[in-house]
């Protein structure tokens, strides 16, 4: 007697898309406004809306991000002056980024996971706001000084870029999906500290010099008999 074959059915299980990821984490926070109109939890969902916008569109959009997305712009048409309020002077937290960061930097034996998560962290509080100030610029119509705490943070972390080339991978995606013709030059700028990465990694990734200039004197000297 023999068994009958078993018949495993396949699942196509793709990845999320970066625009996928942001709407992802938009019902939560959105939910709660209503009840706890926090600080917090403005810039945390104006750093959503923004980078919404930083994205172009999936090819082919499911209905539930294009959903989110919506309510997402009605929260901001609706309660824009109440965002205002709660964001529009906010410094940014120098304090708290350093305490993370120097985690980060102190930190060097910990086990891979945890370190990820630390310069993960770190460059998401730097990112998101980058985003918020562009979105308060966005909804006020004019632009905003100078923050000293966030230039501060962002010149900590071109210092010490090597701490964050392993998020490269974790950035392709959103780089190549920000790739948009029509973006708003300040939405794009946003995009620096990510851009300072990937410029890192494929500089890690040429040649050496030295290298390179034998490789070229070696195309520059005739080969013996011609």
């Amino acid at each position: 007697m023999t068994d009958k074959p078993l018949h495993v059915h396949s699942v196509d299980v793709r990845p999320l898309t970066p625009r996928q990821m942001v709407a992802g984490r938009i019902t939560g926070p959105l939910s709660i406004w209503e009840l706890y109109p926090t600080q917090q939890l403005a810039s945390e969902l104006l750093a959503l809306w923004a980078g919404l916008e930083r994205l172009a569109p999936d090819p082919i959009e499911i209905p539930w991000v294009t959903e989110s997305a919506r309510l997402l712009d009605l929260w901001v048409q609706a309660d824009r002056e109440r965002i205002l309020d709660l964001v529009g002077a906010a410094a940014f937290d120098l304090a708290h980024w350093r305490r993370r960061f120097g985690w980060l930097v102190e930190d060097d034996d910990e086990p891979e996971g945890e370190r990820f998560g630390l310069a993960w962290d770190s460059f998401a509080q730097l990112d998101d706001a980058l985003l918020v100030r562009w979105a308060v610029g966005k909804l006020t119509g004019r632009p905003l000084p100078p923050d000293p705490g966030l230039d501060r943070a962002e010149a900590d972390f071109a210092g010490r870029i090597d701490l964050f080339l392993g998020l490269a991978g974790e950035l392709a995606g959103e780089l190549a999906a920000a790739g948009r013709a029509d973006m708003d030059p300040e939405l794009s700028g946003t995009l620096r500290i990510h851009r300072r990465i990937a410029s890192a990694v494929e500089a890690l990734n040429r040649p050496p010099v030295a290298e390179q200039l034998l490789r070229a004197l070696s195309r520059l000297t005739p080969t013996p008999g011609t």
